[in-house]
């Protein structure tokens, strides 16, 4: 990510999850003016867990009644 900003591939990031958590005080990213760094919560809202709930029940429906799941992250 680091070498894409500084060698302008790409203009700037949004970043919320890393390969290593925390992202450590030395990372150049935390100097970068063309980076946005959330404390690895940026899906988080007011109905966080209703919708994630929700989402568990459907999948769980359709796992029951052998259909492919929703939002399936492999």
């Amino acid at each position: 990510m680091v070498d894409a900003l500084e060698s302008n591939s790409i203009e700037g990031a949004g970043l919320d999850v890393f390969e290593t958590e925390p992202l450590p005080e030395e990372s150049p990213l935390w100097e970068m003016d063309e980076v946005i760094i959330t404390p690895h919560c940026a899906a988080f809202t007011v109905d966080y867990f209703r919708d994630v709930g929700g989402l568990v029940r459907e999948n769980v429906e359709r796992l029951r009644d052998g259909k492919e799941l929703t939002n399936q992250v492999v």
